[in-house]
């Protein structure tokens, strides 16, 4: 749905033209592939809300709110990935992008949405607006000749690797798999009928979400329709997605795209110390026809680091609902948002290890004394886990150390899987 911001107000945009002019925006702004573009455009806008400004009869700024559901430790909640966030040249710095990003909050915490997250082309475009870095990107890049010739992909009695200093038993691991338990899957109508496609999704999906719930305390909820789009986003990198399975059962799977001299594995999943046989079944794919490549993609042991994910907490009693304490506590806590500001105002918490009660305090509640007093964007980076570099204010100096006690007990996202690239 496309709706047009009209000073401070926002109305359906039906005009026959307006896609036509969202995509020659789109293209003049990021320059992406024919493929990818037509990618986008096919997949994504058909379900997605798109918010924008006309100046001169034509589209002139725009935003994407595409849809996801979120799993927030034991809760489903919807959430929207913002991007295409893009204004044509000559219209720039004119506070257009700040009027819709500003009114696009506003909708979404109408929705009770509890955040809201983007991939940042800068951090710094959107830190003003208390967007805060949720999760950085550990690249590993090595080339595919050297990866094939350690004991990922040799045989195990070739292999020298066991004498050397080995980055994870997971690489021992694959090279003892015997070739016959070892199957690897291309999801891809060109490859399999449609029924048995459907039935590798369905188990897919199932493995995928109870590998995530295991592993993560947020992430993207999978299902089949997530991975059909997904299939379609990779073929435009030439790439596919691959599942992974030994004996028949799924353990793991990868999708990855081909793109000016490297194999970007974009998302990889599967059982625990099982990686290696992820990026082996990649490399069987690719390996025939581009030796010369890098495999690209994300390890925690490595050095090379860049934001990732950031995220901005749109409805805080919604948010504020999924914190947990290692022993219970109350929090007294004041709460500034400048620009969403019915989020401003004085919170009574009441925290345990399964729950929290969030009460918003009316104004004339002269006895409420906040312990803290936060900003919208620390709270941002506090619960979902970021240092907060000692920004954190207590309002009693008094009872700072009884405060920072109670702080240490409440139990911060630690565990986020958030890695769509739209």
């Amino acid at each position: 749905m496309i709706y047009e911001l009209c000073k401070d107000d926002v109305k359906p945009l039906e005009s026959e033209t307006a896609m036509d002019e969202i995509k020659t925006l789109w293209t003049d702004c990021f320059h992406d592939t024919e493929s990818y573009s037509q990618f986008y455009f096919t997949w994504k806008t058909k379900e997605n809300t798109i918010y924008v400004i006309r100046e001169d009869d034509k589209i002139v700024s725009m935003i994407h709110l595409n849809p996801y559901h979120l799993k927030l430790r034991k809760k489903t909640y919807p959430s929207y990935y913002v991007v295409g966030v893009a204004t044509e040249e000559s219209y720039r710095r004119r506070g257009l992008m700040r009027r819709l990003l500003i009114k696009s909050m506003e909708e979404m915490r109408q929705k009770k949405i509890p955040f809201t997250y983007l991939m940042p082309a800068s951090e710094a475009i959107y830190s003003p607006y208390d967007f805060r870095v949720i999760t950085v990107q550990k690249r590993y890049v090595t080339s595919i000749y050297e990866l094939m010739n350690t004991s990922l992909i040799k045989d195990k009695e070739e292999s020298t690797l066991q004498k050397k200093e080995v980055e994870s038993e997971a690489m021992l691991i694959a090279a003892s798999v015997e070739t016959s338990e070892f199957q690897t899957i291309v999801l891809d109508k060109d490859y399999l009928e449609d029924g048995v496609l459907q039935e590798e999704l369905k188990e897919l999906v199932n493995f995928a979400n109870e590998i995530l719930a295991l592993q993560e305390e947020i992430y993207t909820i999978r299902d089949e329709y997530y991975y059909e789009r997904m299939i379609a986003e990779m073929k435009t990198g030439a790439g596919e997605v691959i599942v992974i399975k030994c004996n028949d059962v799924l353990i793991g799977y990868g999708a990855y795209s081909i793109e000016q001299g490297n194999v970007y594995v974009l998302e990889s999943l599967f059982d625990y110390d099982k990686e290696a046989l992820v990026l082996q079944g990649v490399l069987n794919r690719v390996k025939e026809r581009i030796e010369s490549l890098n495999l690209v993609y994300d390890r925690v042991t490595e050095t090379e680091e860049a934001p990732c994910i950031m995220a901005r907490i749109i409805h805080v009693e919604e948010f504020l609902k999924q914190l947990r304490a290692k022993q219970p506590i109350t929090l007294q806590v004041h709460i500034s948002d400048e620009y969403l500001h019915e989020n401003t105002g004085d919170y009574l918490l009441s925290i345990d290890q399964l729950s929290c009660t969030v009460t918003k305090l009316l104004k004339e509640t002269r006895d409420f004394i906040p312990e803290v007093s936060m900003s919208i964007a620390e709270l941002t980076e506090f619960c979902l886990h970021q240092p907060m570099d000692g920004k954190l204010s207590c309002c009693s100096t008094e009872h700072y150390s009884v405060v920072d006690e109670k702080m240490n007990y409440i139990q911060s996202f630690t565990k986020i899987h958030i890695n769509e690239i739209v």
